[in-house]
Parts: structure tokens; C-alpha cells; sequence
């Protein structure tokens, strides 16, 4: 960190990568404390950055927690993506939750009980 006239800065970084640790310090306090925690005070405290930097990206502490929730979504479904190999050209993720779901023929043997 640097120091000008006895106080501590962070580093420059560039507004993709301050953003996204922005967004891993919405992540940790959402685990610890909650999601109704969340706000821009306490997210600038655990990312250790001051208010107006997040205000620099963030207009308010709805528009920072829809940018988590969007990149967290976009996370989910490329590991969907992944995960489930391509059936057809189309969407992989479309082409996993649009099959019919298999149904036990009679006489074969399940592995969950019934109560």
C-alpha cells in the first residue's frame, strides 16, 4: 500500500479488477453476516476500500448487490454449461432441463425408499 503524508491508500488497479473484489467482499459478507447486512458501509469496511470507491462503480447498495447476483448467475450457468455435455447444437443448459424426466418401469428397482 502506498503512503502519502501519513496516511495508507490501496493500490490503483484498473475498475474491472477493483470491481470485481468488490463483488468477492459483497460474497463474504453476504456468508458471514447475511444478506440483509449487506450495504455499501460494510462492504467497503471488509474490502478495505472507503465509501466513495464503491460509489465510483456503484450508484447504491441495490445496483452492488444485482451486480453480484448477475456475475454469481452468469458463474452458475458456465458451470452448467460445462458440466452437462452438449445433446444438441442448441443450449446445453436448455437441453438438460427440457428433457422429460425418467420414470421407473414397473418392476425395476429403485434406489430411494418409499415412505
Amino acid at each position: 500500500m502506498a503512503e502519502r503524508r501519513g496516511r495508507v491508500y490501496a493500490p490503483r488497479m484498473a475498475p474491472e479488477e477493483r470491481r470485481e473484489r468488490l463483488l468477492a467482499a459483497v460474497l463474504r459478507v453476504i456468508v458471514e453476516r447475511g444478506v440483509h447486512k449487506m450495504s455499501i458501509d460494510t462492504v467497503a469496511k471488509e474490502a478495505g476500500v472507503s465509501r466513495p470507491v464503491i460509489c465510483e462503480l456503484f450508484t447504491d447498495s441495490e445496483q452492488l448487490l444485482r451486480a453480484w447476483l448477475d456475475r454469481e448467475e452468469a458463474a452458475a450457468l458456465a458451470q452448467m454449461s460445462a458440466a452437462v455435455p452438449l445433446a444438441t447444437a442448441g443450449d446445453p443448459v436448455q437441453a438438460a432441463t427440457s428433457s422429460p424426466p425418467r420414470v421407473r418401469q414397473p418392476g425395476q428397482r429403485s434406489l430411494v425408499r418409499a415412505r
